[in-house]
């Protein structure tokens, strides 16, 4: 794999679902460019991928792109490598990146991060997914952790995280440890006891007020009341990327954001304030930031009390710009 990116024009086109099926078939091409907002269905084609193939992830951006010209390089002896590249808006750096991927001498499975249009790569469409298509993929993940899951549970426990993937998914690997055919009553024991016994809305009058003491108070107050960080994590990156791509598409209008993201207007609207305090550039950087720190967590580089500290930093940068 990764000798010949640039060989062929033809572009072949997929949704992240039936590419995941794919790859989890052992069909794995040289080059993905994944397109759309559904920033979670992008990370588990990258977790195919690193599943699949035993292989290390390297991630390139515009802060270390330089990383690029040492992994043209092949050998028997080379690492495996997935090389997820996250295109930056800034168009001088992202054309640079986009020639280095269209060369063809990238060494490794590579997964672009954005609309790029590559000879010879497999285009992606990573587009929010209908409720019913939501609810068959809970089911089916279920089943690849071994537990029986019926239609009406996954709804309801769709429902329960608000229509967002990344909270269900972190609930179906709880739910997986504690028994092998899920309920209703799994999910009231394990997952709405889980969401009202913290406070997670104090923490988010912290960002609306833009108070880094008082969100980091609130974190702290969560984790002691016995809150798992994954759970606290996903809640703040769901807030973060409603702020995003309210100002990434201009979208000020929140109850078609929330129809469109599956959430509720009031939840959007308040994720459309916090956006406020922030510009576009600083809202990319923490996206970004959130999914280097999760793979991080993800791989062991960081413990949950290190990463709890990198989040309130990344939620609070220095370069932050309040925008009126």
């Amino acid at each position: 794999m990764g000798a010949s990116h640039g060989g062929t024009s033809h572009n072949k086109s997929s949704n992240a679902l039936k590419t995941i099926e794919e790859i989890r078939k052992g069909n794995i091409r040289d080059l993905y460019v994944l397109t759309g907002e559904n920033d979670f269905l992008k990370e588990r084609v990258v977790f195919w991928l690193r599943e699949q193939t035993k292989a290390e992830v390297v991630r390139v951006d515009a802060e270390n792109m330089d990383v690029l010209r040492s992994l043209t390089s092949y050998s028997l002896f080379s690492p495996m490598r997935v090389i997820v590249v996250e295109l930056p808006a800034k168009k001088v750096i992202r054309d640079a990146m986009i020639s280095a991927v269209s060369s063809g001498n990238l060494s490794g499975v590579v997964v672009v991060m954005g609309d790029a249009k590559i000879p010879g790569a497999e285009v992606v469409e990573c587009k929010p997914l209908a409720k019913k298509q939501a609810v068959s993929w809970i089911v089916a993940e279920f089943r690849l952790h071994g537990v029986r899951c019926d239609l009406e549970v996954a709804e309801q426990l769709l429902d329960l995280c608000d229509g967002d993937l990344w909270s269900a998914y972190t609930e179906i690997e709880k739910l997986s440890l504690v028994t092998k055919k899920v309920t209703m009553e799994h999910l009231q024991t394990f997952v709405v006891g889980s969401m009202v016994k913290g406070n997670y809305f104090a923490l988010m009058d912290a960002l609306q007020a833009a108070d880094e003491k008082r969100a980091q108070l609130e974190m702290g107050s969560l984790l002691e009341q016995g809150e798992a960080f994954q759970q606290i994590f996903v809640f703040l990156y769901r807030i973060f990327s409603l702020a995003w791509k309210s100002k990434e598409f201009n979208i000020d209008n929140k109850a078609a954001l929330a129809q469109a993201a599956g959430r509720s207007p009031f939840f959007v609207m308040r994720c459309m304030e916090i956006g406020k305090w922030y510009s576009l550039e600083t809202l990319r950087d923490i996206i970004s930031a959130f999914l280097h720190l999760d793979f991080m967590i993800k791989t062991g580089e960081i413990d949950e009390q290190g990463a709890a500290g990198k989040l309130i930093q990344t939620m609070f940068p220095k370069k932050r710009e309040a925008i009126t």
